[in-house]
């Protein structure tokens, strides 16, 4: 449990698509690619286990690799990367990910 959320980890693989129903014109996920593709390690996160606020940015068969849900005043963000078996040349669209992430609104 992590922020009183029960998420559970779950592992689909890749590629991971861009979710429409979240990312307007406007977002900053606007311009990232429609899909991201499975590099390193990515345990995603099931959708159903996902609190009712949540925001599925990227995923694949039930299961978001980029999320962001609400949290007190606040946002809570996942992205399913450790970044650790991730090759110069493949980490492109992921870090571009984080970056969206970070300027979500």
């Amino acid at each position: 449990r992590l922020f009183d959320f029960s998420i559970h980890p779950e592992y689909v693989a890749g590629p991971y698509y861009k979710n429409e129903r979240y990312v307007t014109s406007s977002s900053s996920f606007n311009g990232l690619p429609d899909l991201v593709p499975e590099v390193g390690n990515v345990y995603g996160m099931a959708l159903s286990s996902l609190p009712p606020n949540s925001r599925s940015f990227y995923d694949s068969f039930g299961v978001s690799v980029a999320a962001c849900v609400r949290y007190d005043l606040g946002r809570v963000c996942f992205l399913a990367q450790d970044f650790l078996d991730v090759l110069k040349d493949e980490v492109g669209p992921w870090a571009s990910l984080v970056q969206a992430m970070i300027n979500y609104e």
